[in-house]
């Protein structure tokens, strides 16, 4: 399993880091005025699998196909 995103291109890392920015930002807002801490709800991994994760993702705009992210989000709740 590849733990880095070294493998794709610099479009898709970037893509891939506003994706979990996002995931992260989304769970702080539900987060508010919620009880408990941030410490009981929290994002453990974030993990891509599919085409992309395996380096065989397909970008064929003509005939309108694009790979796209398959993203996995390991989450706690005590």
């Amino acid at each position: 399993m590849k733990t880095s995103l070294d493998h794709l291109p610099e479009r898709k890392q970037h893509e891939l880091a506003q994706i979990s920015t996002i995931l992260r930002d989304t769970l702080d807002d539900y987060l508010v005025g919620k009880p408990g801490t941030k410490r009981e709800f929290k994002i453990h991994k974030i993990i891509l699998f599919g085409s992309n994760a395996k380096g065989g993702w397909v970008s064929d705009i003509p005939n309108g196909y694009v790979s796209d992210y398959d993203i996995l989000v390991i989450v706690n709740a005590h």
